[in-house]
């Protein structure tokens, strides 16, 4: 009983860890989700978005430099840019790049691992090379899919009479504030529900898994990638604060396998794979994430046959 009260316990607070600690970025993702939808036209995306579709990839996967965003943000802003037009590879590149390529990972993962330069390359490197073939991926299997087959509809209907598609917008700064205020709050409730679902279930895997028992053993680097993706899948940490336990690991499961930890889990955790799930159409969303599984997982066994 005592033993199952102090799971118990770690549950809950890891439950709550989870919910809090993702909760700014949710609000965070609403509001630049709905300024998407208000402020930025076609037009204007057209003309940011570089035509070359090599250097589009590029660009994507490095404008996390400027644009940093913490993965529980990115998703519903990703949604709202491919209703925006931005077309979906450059769009998935984005999403899954953002998350590892910004100042505040990089600087974390530097610390983290006490300036091993080397960590803090792969992860970099390792970021933008999967983020681009992912998004080049999907690029070629939706070529011909349209943005209604990829977007899903299936929001909660949380719609108040300011938000009422009868009223006339933009009589006033006043009534579009208020209007922009709802849009993003129905946004913060539908995208919570997800992520509160997926921490729920997360939380449970956290409670589970105890590093103590895995850092007793030493595995392959093959067996040890395998297990570090399953790892950050299900546990659904934060990109800022993977690093510091991924560094926990590194003795016992190797380099491949922790720069596999943290390349994984901002890219599609748990958490995430429910949320995309939630806000895209199933195949796209289901597509989406063995994709991403199985692009990590091919750069990961690569460089664990790299000696470093």
């Amino acid at each position: 009983d005592g033993e199952l009260m102090i799971l118990f316990r770690h549950w809950c607070w890891s439950f709550l860890g989870v919910v809090i600690e993702s909760l700014p970025f949710i609000v965070i993702g609403a509001i630049i989700s709905t300024i998407i939808q208000f402020y930025i036209s076609e037009d204007i995306i057209k003309r940011i978005v570089p035509r070359r579709r090599g250097l589009a990839f590029l660009v994507a996967a490095f404008i996390g430099l400027v644009f940093p965003m913490c993965e529980c943000a990115i998703v519903p802003v990703a949604r709202s840019l491919i209703k925006k037009g931005v077309p979906i590879g450059i769009t998935i590149t984005f999403m899954l790049s953002v998350p590892i390529v910004n100042p505040f990972v990089i600087t974390s993962t530097y610390y983290a691992f006490e300036a091993n330069l080397t960590i803090v390359l792969i992860r970099v490197v390792g970021g933008i090379l999967c983020s681009i073939i992912v998004g080049m991926l999907i690029t070629y299997i939706f070529k011909d899919s349209t943005i209604e087959s990829i977007i899903s509809d299936g929001y909660l209907d949380l719609s108040c009479t300011c938000c009422s598609s009868n009223k006339k917008y933009y009589i006033s700064k006043l009534d579009k504030l208020i209007t922009i205020v709802c849009q993003a709050s129905n946004e913060f409730l539908n995208i919570s529900v997800y992520v509160i679902l997926g921490a729920f279930i997360s939380s449970i895997f956290g409670s589970i898994i105890n590093e103590e028992i895995l850092n007793d053993y030493t595995f392959n680097n093959i067996l040890a990638v395998i297990i570090m993706l399953d790892i950050s899948f299900l546990l659904s940490l934060c990109s800022e604060a993977d690093a510091f336990v991924g560094s926990k690991f590194l003795n016992n499961f190797g380099i491949p396998a922790v720069s596999a930890f943290m390349i994984l889990g901002p890219m599609m955790d748990l958490k995430n794979a429910i949320l995309t799930l939630g806000l895209f159409k199933r195949k796209f969303a289901t597509i989406l994430i063995i994709t991403i599984l199985l692009v990590v997982t091919a750069f990961s066994i690569c460089l664990s046959f790299i000696s470093l």
